[in-house]
């Protein structure tokens, strides 16, 4: 079953006519984690860091986040994923066979959820 994964300032939300799924997202939710890897999203201070390190050979204890330098790296890498990300991303909504639901002689269908009870999403 495929979907359109849209990220927009309130956060992500799928696009779809399946009813299924309109009617699942009523009381399911996104996994923010799940959606954040298939945009690719990237903890910037993380890589300021650790490009900081490698540029300069510093150690990781010596970093000031809040140094000028270090502060535009991280708003400029912030600013250009949010001018060249793509805001639409089709992907593929994860299902699993569950036979002892089924009420016909072929296996019934459901979402495939992780942990927290969201669904997983598959970048097509």
């Amino acid at each position: 079953m495929t979907a359109k994964l849209v990220k927009d300032s309130n956060g992500y939300w799928l696009d779809s006519n399946d009813e299924v799924i309109k009617d699942f997202l009523q009381e399911g939710k996104l996994s923010k984690k799940n959606c954040d890897e298939i945009f690719g999203v990237v903890n910037v201070e993380k890589f300021a860091e650790e490009f900081v390190c490698d540029i300069f050979g510093e150690d990781k204890k010596e970093i000031d986040l809040s140094n000028g330098a270090v502060l535009c790296f991280i708003k400029g890498f912030n600013k250009a994923m949010e001018l060249y990300q793509p805001k639409v991303i089709n992907v593929d909504v994860k299902m699993k066979i569950v036979k002892e639901e089924s009420t016909q002689n072929s296996p019934a269908k459901t979402f495939k959820l992780d942990d927290d009870g969201c669904l997983i999403l598959k970048r097509i």
